[in-house]
């Protein structure tokens, strides 16, 4: 089975921006490169969705937004930490892959 790997740069976040690189991997644990799903994020805690984007420069989805699709397998998220401590939680839903979620602290 396929899933998500959400791996944010930052595991502890000041107020501002952290990006988090979501990639789909297979049952052994390697990149799908042709991976080019549909990917519903949901952020909980004390952050939104800032941007979104896969690098695909033939690409018309929308910067902000919910959803992003995989591009070779990747995309990237990048969500704005409020000045409130607390957690951020980002949750990674596609048809047919396996959740995932991030943990980010902030600080």
């Amino acid at each position: 089975m396929r899933t998500l790997r959400p791996v944010p740069a930052s595991k502890v976040l000041k107020p501002g921006l952290t990006y988090v690189l979501v990639e789909a991997l297979d049952a052994e644990g390697n990149l799908v490169p042709l991976a080019m799903d549909k990917i519903n994020l949901t952020v909980k805690g004390e952050g939104s969705i800032a941007g979104v984007g896969n690098g695909n420069p033939q690409s018309f989805e929308p910067f902000q937004a919910d959803y992003v699709n995989l591009f070779y397998g990747k995309a990237m998220v990048v969500i704005q930490s409020g000045f409130s401590k607390g957690k951020i939680n980002l949750e990674a839903t596609a048809k047919g892959l396996e959740m995932a979620s991030a943990n980010i602290e902030v600080c």
